[in-house]
C-alpha cells in the first residue's frame, strides 16, 4: 500500500513540469564543482559552488542513472574527483579510477560528432594525473602525508556555453542507451509487478533513500534483503518483493521528493516524518496541513525541525481557520476535495536500512475532523488559544528524551 500510494503521488509529480521531478531513465543528481573545458580539451577552470559551508548547497540536476556500482565502476560527465581528475585518495587507486573513466568516455562518445562529445573525449585523453594543476589541488585537504581530494561530483561545461555537457543531448540519448543495454542485460527475472500488475523486469535491487534522520548518510533502502534465510523460491535479493523497475523508480523518486521538501517533512524525535496528498494541487493540501499540525505558517524552531516553510498562501490560512471552526464541514468552502486521499508515513534508521514506524491513511475530511476535534478536547477554559498539536507533539518527544537521559545517569535501563 505505502509502494502504491508513492508510486501514485510520483504520476501527480510527473502531470506538472513546475515540480522538476526526474523522468524515468533519469535521476536528481548533485554537484559541488563545474569543470569549464576548451573544445580542444583543455580545462580552462575549475569553478567551486560552495565558497560558504554554512549558506552554499551544491548544484543539482536532472541526469540519466548513475553507472556507478558497487567496486571501480565510473559514470558519465559527473563522477567525483578520483574518477574526474585521477586525485590522491586514502585508499590510493585513484589512477585505476581516472583509468576507468577514461575508458567509459571513450567507449561512449569517441565516436560523437557534438562539440561536448569531441571536447570530453579529448579531455580524458590529453589530462595528466601526475600533474594536477595549482588551482584543482588547491580545493585538497592534507591528511597526514597525503592532499586528499575533498567529497563531491564534478560536471563539465564547454567554455563559453551556458549549459553543462549533462545537458547536451547527444550525451545525454548514448548515456540512456547504455543504461537501456545493461539494463537488459541485467533482467534476470521477467514476472508481474505486484504494484501495476503488469509483466516486466522485477528490480534486483531498490535505489537508495538519503535524508531519513539518523541514517546512512549515502542513503538506505526502504525494501532490501541481504540474507538467504530472507530468500523463497531461489529469488534472490528484491526479487522477492516483485516489484518492476519502473514502479521502483517511481517510488523511491517520490520518497525522495518528500524528504527533499521542507514543506512535506517533519522531524518527530527519532523519526522522520513525510506527509502528502495525492489529489490535484498537492502543495495546498500539504500547506494546509502544515498549518494546521505546526498551527504556523512557519516551521517550529526547535532541534528536530529546523527547516523554514517560508510564508504559505492567505488563502490556505484562512482556509485552516474555516477548518478549525467546522472541520470537515468547513471544507467545501475552501479550494480543497475533502475525498482526496492523504497519508503519513513515520520512517527510522534501522542497520542499514529504512523502517516504517507507521502509516497513515485516510480522507482530508476525516485528517480534518480528527485535528479540529484534538483543538476542540484541549482548549483551556479562558484561555485565548488552544495548544499547537507541533507544540504538543515537540514538547512530548523533549520531556521523554529529558526522562529516558535521567534516568539512564541513575543506572536505570
Amino acid at each position: 500500500m505505502i509502494i502504491h500510494a508513492l508510486c501514485e503521488h510520483y504520476n501527480i509529480l510527473a502531470e506538472d513540469e513546475s515540480f522538476g521531478i526526474s523522468r524515468p531513465g533519469f535521476q536528481k543528481t548533485t554537484y559541488h564543482y563545474t569543470a569549464v573545458i576548451t573544445e580542444d580539451g583543455r580545462l580552462a577552470h575549475l569553478q567551486s559552488h560552495i565558497v560558504d559551508k554554512k549558506t552554499d548547497k551544491p548544484k543539482s540536476s536532472n541526469m540519466p542513472l548513475s553507472m556507478k556500482s558497487t567496486g571501480i565502476a565510473a559514470s558519465p560527465v559527473c563522477d567525483n574527483m578520483q574518477y574526474i581528475f585521477g586525485a590522491q585518495e586514502e585508499k590510493g587507486k585513484h589512477e585505476i579510477k581516472f583509468n576507468a573513466a577514461k575508458e567509459l568516455h571513450l567507449e561512449l562518445f569517441s565516436q560523437s560528432t557534438s562539440r561536448e562529445a569531441v571536447a570530453i573525449c579529448k579531455f580524458f585523453e590529453n589530462w595528466d594525473v601526475k600533474n594536477i594543476p595549482d588551482y584543482v589541488s588547491c580545493y585538497f585537504v592534507k591528511k597526514g602525508e597525503k592532499m586528499i581530494s575533498p567529497p563531491g561530483n564534478v560536471a563539465f561545461r564547454l567554455h563559453g556555453e551556458s549549459k553543462d555537457i549533462h545537458e547536451c543531448e547527444e550525451i545525454r540519448k548514448i548515456w540512456l542507451e547504455a543504461n537501456a543495454k545493461r539494463s537488459g542485460q541485467k533482467a534476470e527475472c521477467i514476472a508481474p509487478c505486484s504494484i501495476t500488475g503488469e509483466k516486466s523486469s522485477i528490480a534486483l535491487l531498490h535505489t537508495q533513500i538519503s535524508g531519513v534522520k539518523g541514517a546512512q548518510a549515502t542513503g538506505a533502502s526502504l525494501v532490501s534483503f541481504n540474507k538467504s534465510a530472507d530468500e523463497s523460491y531461489n529469488l534472490k535479493q528484491s526479487h522477492n518483493s516483485r516489484v518492476s523497475e519502473l514502479a521502483m523508480f517511481k517510488y523511491t523518486t517520490a520518497l525522495q521528493w518528500l524528504l527533499n521538501s521542507a514543506k512535506n517533512k517533519l522531524f518527530i524525535g527519532d523519526d522522520t516524518c513525510v506527509f502528502w496528498a495525492n489529489a490535484e494541487n498537492p502543495v495546498q493540501y500539504e500547506e494546509a496541513a502544515w498549518v494546521l499540525i505546526a498551527g504556523t505558517s512557519e516551521s517550529h524552531d526547535s532541534d528536530s525541525q529546523k527547516e523554514g516553510q517560508g510564508e504559505v498562501d492567505r488563502n490556505v490560512e484562512l482556509s485552516v481557520k474555516t477548518i478549525l471552526q467546522q472541520g470537515s464541514k468547513g471544507i467545501p468552502t475552501t479550494h480543497l476535495n475533502p475525498d482526496a486521499n492523504f497519508y503519513v508515513l513515520g520512517l527510522a534508521p534501522n542497520a542499514g536500512r529504512v523502517s516504517v514506524r507507521y502509516f497513515y491513511r485516510n480522507s482530508f475530511a476525516e485528517f480534518c475532523d480528527k485535528i479540529k476535534r484534538y483543538h476542540d478536547e484541549t482548549k483551556i477554559a479562558g484561555y485565548l488559544q488552544h495548544i499547537k498539536l507541533g507544540s504538543l507533539i515537540y514538547g512530548t518527544v523533549s520531556n521523554v528524551h529529558r526522562l529516558r537521559s535521567a534516568f539512564e545517569k541513575a543506572g536505570h535501563n
